[in-house]
């Protein structure tokens, strides 16, 4: 059984999430601060309207720009400083390609991160793991982008093609499947994700 998700950011602007729980999306990922660690412009909105409007946090996220253990720490703490003691996933979003060549040292990165966030009590998960990583890093849950029709857009009630789901990983949480999901409540495109 998969639930249908949406991730937003500021670049969403403001939602009307009464119009989107319409829609049928029930489950929701925040993005929780930037690049600069400053809260995501939209975050405490986006936290208060899925509250009011009954669309489950599944998540927050860290797009992280972390290229040396230390900004790993750093960003963990300005997340958990962000959340002021709500408990809710933290997702390390590990896709920038300032973090695709730092080889085994992007494995310290990730444990660094993933040590901050779980000693605060919280649920941590990576979402991009290089051929470097051990069986510590990789006994957790993913979720992966992977856009099976580019960016061609795509409605709500469209099914992704489960051929193209990932299948790097046999702990899948999510797929991300588009970036172009069209959804009421919504301005312009939006990430869609299937939780399983």
């Amino acid at each position: 059984m998969s639930l249908k998700c949406v991730d937003v950011s500021s670049w969403n602007g403001e939602i009307d999430w009464n119009r989107v729980r319409e829609t049928g999306v029930k489950h929701a990922v925040l993005k929780v601060i930037r690049r600069d660690f400053e809260p995501d412009n939209q975050f405490e909105n986006n936290w208060k309207g899925c509250q009011l409007a009954g669309v489950h946090i599944c998540g927050v996220y860290n797009y992280v720009y972390t290229s040396t253990v230390e900004m790993a720490i750093a960003a963990a703490n300005r997340v958990l400083e962000v959340l002021a003691g709500r408990k809710v996933t933290v997702w390390m979003d590990i896709e920038d390609t300032c973090m695709q060549n730092l080889g085994a040292e992007l494995i310290d990165i990730i444990k660094a991160y993933k040590h901050v966030i779980e000693e605060a009590g919280l649920a941590w998960y990576g979402s991009y793991i290089a051929p470097y990583a051990d069986k510590e890093i990789l006994d957790c849950s993913f979720w992966i982008a992977r856009y099976w029709l580019g960016y061609e857009q795509m409605q709500l009630d469209d099914e992704p093609n489960q051929d193209k789901r990932p299948d790097i990983v046999t702990n899948l949480a999510g797929w991300q499947y588009t970036s172009s999901g069209i959804v009421d409540g919504i301005n312009g495109v939006v990430d869609l994700s299937e939780f399983y």
